[in-house]
């Protein structure tokens, strides 16, 4: 990124810079590079607003991004189901339809589906179970354990599946209520 070739600034019909972390702002070792931070923070300076968009939680992009970054950017997560802007105070929570995340989690629990089902509410992590993937998740992100009936009580920013070989009853109960991602290593998150 070279801010000596970005046409804008405030004044200009385009004021914001719009990335995505993972494949695009971070390397192959999960950090920022000096020369993008530097590029950002000079855009930052002239004016440009700068905003990260990004399917993880919030606690991961602070893990992740320097603090020079994190004071200065606006954060889209979880896809879009979660917002917060510092600088304005917006902070906006589009969460799974409360009647649609508890018929998942009954759906879950009637059908005794294998795997680990956990649940995120804004930057919350819950769990059934202290057991999580670790190839998933950071290692020092542990969920809070809660029961089936706490879980249901939650507003569902994402649910998620892990360990599970039976990612396609989900799918086809619920591909026409939900967005809904499988991955390759029998996940499910919605």
């Amino acid at each position: 990124m070279n801010t000596q070739t970005m046409k804008g600034g405030p004044n200009a019909s385009v004021q914001a810079l719009v990335l995505d972390l993972d494949g695009t702002l971070l390397d192959s070792c999960k950090e920022v590079s000096e020369r993008n931070l530097q590029a950002l923070m000079s855009a930052y300076r002239q004016g440009w607003k700068i905003i990260i968009a990004t399917a993880r939680p919030p606690r991961s992009v602070k893990e992740l991004l320097p603090e020079d970054l994190l004071q200065a950017a606006s954060f889209v997560y979880y896809n879009g189901a979660y917002v917060h802007c510092p600088h304005t105070g917006l902070t906006e929570h589009y969460a799974i339809p409360p009647e649609i995340s508890l018929k998942v989690l009954e759906f879950w629990e009637q059908n005794g589906l294998d795997g680990t089902l956990c649940l995120e509410d804004r930057d919350a992590w819950y769990s059934l179970s202290a057991e999580s993937d670790p190839a998933f998740y950071h290692s020092h992100f542990v969920p809070l354990v809660v029961s089936m009936d706490e879980l249901k009580k939650l507003s569902a920013t994402k649910l998620l599946l892990t360990n599970s070989r039976r990612t396609d009853l989900l799918e086809e109960a619920f591909r026409e209520q939900l967005s809904l991602v499988v991955t390759d290593r029998a996940s499910w998150s919605s």
